[in-house]
């Protein structure tokens, strides 16, 4: 709820700055200071009203989400909260039986004299063994990454994208303004 207010209050700001500085483009005359006179209070009132009707617009043609905490990115969250949960579950797992065969490979290899060194990478390990014993061992496979849980939704993908946007753009503004 704070989220999507939030959300709204900035998006109806920052039109009403855009309004505000179209206004004084227009009229020539300086944006309303807030002390109260009718032509400020007139000039507030027109851009919140311009403002507020934009944002509608908006989100009435689909441009912009009514709701960014909506049902869809809640469900996004929940599945991507638990692929987290499977990550860590396997990495924990990989890295039980990681630590188990390099502790067995460098028992083995002291057991059998031939432990020059004591190994604490698992392919040096298995390569070694293999030399001394002829033996091949089974590799462990790559350690688990997220992707092999989670994949994001399209609508995940759009919503990262758009912001990415929206904050190139608002940088771009910000180094334009400062650049003058």
């Amino acid at each position: 709820m704070l989220v999507n207010t939030l959300y709204h209050s900035t998006i109806v700001s920052g039109l009403v700055m855009g309004y505000s500085h179209l206004g004084k483009m227009v009229v020539g005359s300086l944006a309303p200071k807030l002390d109260f006179t009718p032509h400020d209070v007139g000039m507030v009132v027109v851009d919140v009203t311009l403002a507020m009707a934009t944002k509608d617009m908006l989100i009435k043609q689909g441009i912009i989400p009514a709701d960014i905490m909506n049902s869809e990115a809640d469900a996004e969250r929940e599945h991507h909260d638990k692929a987290i949960e499977q990550l860590q579950a396997a990495q924990a797992e990989w890295s039980r039986k990681w630590t188990e065969r390099l502790n067995w490979i460098n028992g083995e290899l002291r057991r059998r004299g031939h432990a020059v060194q004591t190994f604490q990478d698992i392919n040096a390990a298995i390569h070694e063994y293999a030399l001394v014993t002829g033996k091949i061992l089974d590799p462990l496979g790559c350690e688990p990454q997220l992707s092999d849980y989670y994949t994001p939704s399209d609508g995940q993908k759009d919503r990262e994208i758009a912001f990415i946007i929206a904050g190139m753009v608002a940088m771009g503004l910000v180094a334009y303004k400062f650049a003058k």
